[in-house]
């Protein structure tokens, strides 16, 4: 590992170091002006920095292993790591600045949500602050670091990470007030342990998921003011009712997952508005997004009709009866016939136990099994179907059309690809 002075040929005349973070309360509030909790991490960034003659700024990133430059005073995006560094002295000015030559070391995993970028930014600006004498205290600098990200890099963060990387402190959490800036430090319970689980999945401020997310928490912040202003209109209800269950079925087509919903009557007593049970009051959902596979549970009882000519008309719906059989078994044996009649047999399961516990699984699969057949039996007495077409609808109704639902196959398929070693065919 080269040191400064094998890369610069001198020591550094100055170091600044800066913590990543964990959040522990607030998510996507901080650019909302809410309230947020983060807590510092032991893993942090450290820059050794030095003052030159001319503008120009070289930088080296031991865990990268390359130096690139850039002049001060001229900055210009370049869309990779470098920027975080050129947005810090852009948007300096008019403070005194000038070329210097810095080496960047971290342990903060980058990509990983616990502001690796900040910490970066933080650790820059206090080196920066020492070798050009700048008088900007901590919060300065945090804000600094915030309108860098945001107005060079072009990351519309918010104010937590650099806040929390800059004021933070080890033993305790920041709470901060993301409005008016004030923060209290709120110490940490002897003995407690943080564990910070890495899901695999690389985050990135500057694009992807975050940026929709601020966008939606903005079109959440501007309807909840018209509602409480008395102008509630139909989009800010959509935006603050309707979207959660849009943004649900989205997930599930992009994760190639049916979408189950409760229809029908609630379990417990004393809560039940009858016409809200209703599988009906669903068809704007079911017609705005074709592209989904929804699941209705229950059989929308005692509307039990409006569901069969939901599911007759609706391609994309099927129906699950699953803990029916409980609430009226003949009633679910009836409905059970007047499906077949009605809709295609591939549209329904007979079975999907709705339940923490498997001993309540099994006793729901049996009251299914006993159930279907009493409408199945009643079929074949009355010459609607043979013992053998019987049997295969049995079948359908217990286990095929789920399994073609839940597309099982292809899931194991996917599931088997990613766990592939690369290049192994």
């Amino acid at each position: 590992m080269s040191t400064f002075r094998d890369l610069f040929g001198d020591d550094p005349a100055v170091t600044g170091d800066a913590p990543g973070r964990a959040n522990l309360i607030g998510e996507h509030t901080d650019y909302s002006g809410g309230y947020v909790l983060p807590v510092t991490i032991p893993q942090r960034t450290r820059v050794e920095l030095r003052r030159r003659g001319e503008d120009v700024a070289r930088v080296h990133s031991v865990q990268l292993g390359k130096t690139e430059s850039y002049r001060v005073g001229a900055e210009s995006p370049r869309h990779d790591w470098l920027d975080y560094l050129q947005g810090l002295t852009a948007l300096a000015r008019p403070l005194a600045l000038g070329g210097f030559d810095a080496r960047v070391d971290s342990t903060v995993p980058p990509g990983s949500g616990l502001s690796s970028s900040a910490a970066l930014e933080v650790a820059t600006l206090r080196a920066l602050r020492k070798a050009f004498g700048w008088e900007l205290d901590d919060l300065q600098l945090a804000l600094l670091a915030q309108r860098a990200e945001v107005e060079f890099v072009g990351a519309p963060v918010g104010v937590m990470d650099p806040m929390a990387s800059s004021l933070g402190s080890e033993g305790a959490a920041l709470f901060i007030d993301t409005r008016s800036f004030q923060t209290v430090r709120v110490p940490l319970p002897p003995g407690l342990a943080i564990a910070v689980v890495h899901s695999g999945i690389a985050h990135g401020h500057a694009g992807g998921e975050y940026r929709v997310r601020r966008r939606e928490c903005e079109e959440a912040t501007r309807a909840l003011a018209a509602v409480l202003a008395g102008r509630e209109d139909e989009a800010s209800r959509l935006t603050l009712g309707d979207w959660c269950w849009a943004r649900g079925v989205e997930l599930a087509v992009e994760h190639n997952l049916p979408f189950k919903l409760h229809t029908g009557h609630h379990a417990g007593t004393g809560q039940m508005p009858i016409d809200w049970v209703r599988a009906g009051n669903l068809c704007p959902l079911l017609a705005r997004y074709p592209e989904a596979r929804f699941v209705l549970m229950h059989t929308s009882y005692p509307y039990s009709d409006e569901l069969v000519s939901i599911a007759k008309h609706y391609p994309n719906v099927c129906v699950d009866l699953c803990w029916a059989w409980s609430i009226d078994p003949y009633s679910s044996a009836d409905f059970v016939r007047r499906f077949l009649h009605t809709v295609p047999s591939n549209k329904l399961f007979a079975f999907g136990g709705d339940t923490f516990w498997p001993t309540a699984a099994v006793a729901y699969s049996i009251q299914a099994r006993r159930g279907l057949q009493r409408a199945l039996e009643a079929e074949i007495a009355e010459g609607d179907l043979t013992e053998p077409e019987a049997i295969t609808i049995a079948r359908r109704l217990m286990h095929d059309n789920q399994y073609a639902c839940f597309d099982i196959e292809g899931t194991r398929a996917a599931i088997r690809t990613q766990l592939q070693p690369a290049g192994v065919a």
